[in-house]
């Protein structure tokens, strides 16, 4: 029967749902909650320095958060009701996962509680929730390496030292271990597993020292019996065998944290020199291009965005230095300095499995021995600690651009598609930025495939900025937007969004009228009405279709009655091709 927290003087409290559904936190236990459900949690405590943990509270930005010693975000006793996710939130940092709740008081964890938040996916399981992620990479890492492979003149990265994805994806997955690493390590230096050795030394009888069974048995051996030779009687030896007792760090647990250190070290200097490499690369590149500057306005853009490339590396490369020297700083610490480091994480002690700290430390190096970086057999482009309605944006845009390639439509440009990525093999790091464009072209008809790209709100502010499109409303920035072109004259445009929701919280024909109808309706039809083509003085909306792209079950595709919107159902791991039949009747219709 599990242990009371209340006996401990803890209690911790989880508020699930729009009823405020109570779950009493108990030892080893989990508490399940689907994502964007209500979620609060209050903690009591009686002792006041007794500070609440949970994974995740370091992504929010609240008065009811306490910072204890060593900077840590946690919760103080008392605290009632603090929101980790609530309806009126626009961020919710916990995404679908297991996070560690324990309580520590005066630096020391209490044994009595470590617990589990478990966060689930809201509108698909968690198995495809896994197949969406790993699509996401497949998709992206097969996109990347078809490119390379079709570049002229491909230089290996030993060749010649440019950064390829992998090195960029290892970068992301250091920098994000790195951060998270310090405070891990400070605490375990601090508080260190440590063991009583015993050794044994020769001193004179006269001299204060403790002597056990094994000092007896010496005396009576022959090396015993030399060393006292001049000596009286055994009774009264001159030199005995002391005892001297004292603490040593040399554990198997401390030699797999130096194993570790070792092992991310040699990761951070790989990509620390991978990036220097790169830097020098584009510095060439653009002393290569100087002299045309002035002659050619292509060229003066391509150094502009050779410099903008090299700050962003300059950038990696401080964040790789400050990692390398702060693993450095830990291997040098007392503690470690002189042991012996393991050299592989395959040894996992019962104590690596009670110390929370040991544990995380084996954590990740079982992490990087998994991906191996240095093996280029497998990718992972670390999209896993991304919100799933963002990895559900990022999806669908691959899935448009996939719909748009099967139905004849080939990439030419933009992206990983970009010819200025193929000369020199550089490629920005694939988790999709804001403005991502991917020219598609077939025959005479050219399609513009953006993503997240921000829109002039009135015709003023477009031709100001040279835009073609502007979109009145308070809804200016449509998660894809497919730009079409017939013989280079613009045509109209087609709105998709990304929907993570259920369907009837994206269009419920019985609250059309209704004052509270979900936001959602009103995005799309803003989108539908808004859109307007700065060379058209009438100011007819040019919006083709808007799409709602959904991962809820029912019709693939339904056209709601008298709108200009559709919702077209798409879930990982299942057919395309009512996505790309749509797309292909709209664009050629």
């Amino acid at each position: 029967m599990a242990t009371r927290l209340e006996d401990s003087g803890f209690s911790i409290v989880f508020l699930i749902g729009r009823q405020e559904m109570p779950r009493l936190v108990t030892p080893d236990s989990v508490i399940e909650v689907f994502e964007r459900e209500n979620l609060y949690v209050s903690y009591t405590s009686n002792q006041e320095n007794a500070y609440l943990y949970i994974d995740g509270l370091d992504g929010y930005a609240s008065l009811k958060l306490h910072l204890d010693e060593e900077g840590i975000p946690c919760l103080r006793p008392g605290t009632q009701r603090f929101s980790l996710y609530s309806d009126v939130n626009e961020d919710y940092p916990l995404i679908p996962g297991d996070y560690m709740i324990f309580v520590k008081s005066k630096g020391e964890v209490c044994s009595s509680l470590e617990a589990t938040l478990r966060i689930r996916p809201n509108n698909i399981t968690e198995d495809q929730l896994d197949v969406m992620r790993n699509e996401l990479n497949e998709m992206v890492q097969g996109l990347a390496f078809d490119q390379i492979r079709t570049s002229p003149g491909l230089k290996l990265f030993e060749e010649r030292g440019v950064l390829p994805p992998l090195v960029l994806a290892e970068f992301v997955s250091l920098n994000h271990m790195v951060r998270k690493l310090e405070v891990t390590l400070e605490d375990l230096t601090r508080r260190p597993d440590q063991y009583l050795e015993r050794q044994y030394r020769e001193i004179k009888a006269c001299a204060n020292s403790k002597q056990d069974a094994k000092s007896y048995r010496w005396l009576l051996s022959a090396q015993g019996q030399r060393a006292n030779v001049d000596s009286k009687s055994v009774v009264h030896p001159e030199v005995i065998l002391g005892v001297i007792d004292y603490h040593t760090y040399n554990t198997p647990e401390n030699r797999m944290v130096l194993g570790f250190l070792h092992y991310i070290l040699s990761q951070l200097e790989f990509v620390l020199q991978a990036i220097r490499c790169t830097i020098t690369e584009e510095q060439r590149a653009i002393e290569a291009r100087i002299p045309y500057v002035m002659v050619q306005k292509s060229t003066s853009h391509e150094v502009r965005a050779l410099k903008a490339k090299i700050v962003s590396l300059e950038s990696m490369e401080r964040e790789m230095q400050k990692g390398i020297f702060n693993v450095r700083k830990y291997m040098d610490h007392p503690v470690l300095k002189g042991l012996t480091p393991l050299s592989a994480s395959n040894q996992f002690s019962p104590k690596i499995q009670r110390d929370w700290r040991y544990k995380r430390v084996f954590t990740w190096w079982k992490q990087l021995r998994a991906q191996d970086f240095k093996v280029p057999s497998r990718h992972d482009f670390k999209v896993q600690w991304k919100r799933t309605d963002v990895l559900y944006e990022y999806w669908c845009y691959m899935k448009t651009i996939i719909a748009l390639e099967q139905s004849g439509y080939t990439p030419t440009s933009g992206w990983i598609y970009d010819d200025s990525y193929k000369v020199n093999q550089e490629f920005v790091f694939p988790v999709l930025q804001d403005d991502t464009l991917v020219e598609m072209v077939k025959g005479p008809i050219r399609l513009s495939v953006l993503f997240n790209e921000k829109m002039p709100r009135a015709r003023r502010g477009a031709l100001r900025s040279k835009r073609i499109l502007y979109m009145e409303g308070t809804n200016y920035k449509p998660d894809i937007r497919i730009d079409v072109f017939d013989n280079n004259v613009y045509s109209g445009s087609i709105i998709v969004d990304a929907k993570y929701r259920k369907k009837l919280n994206i269009w419920n024909n019985d609250r059309i009228e209704d004052e509270n109808r979900p936001k959602n309706m009103n995005t799309l039809q803003n989108y539908s009405n808004s859109l307007k083509y700065v060379e058209d003085p009438a100011g007819v909306s040019k919006a083709l279709r808007v799409i709602a792209l959904h991962p809820s079950y029912g019709p693939e595709v339904e056209d709601i009655e008298d709108t200009n919107v559709s919702l077209i159902q798409l879930r990982p791991k299942e057919r395309l091709s009512h996505y790309s039949e749509y797309l292909v009747r709209i664009i050629e219709g």
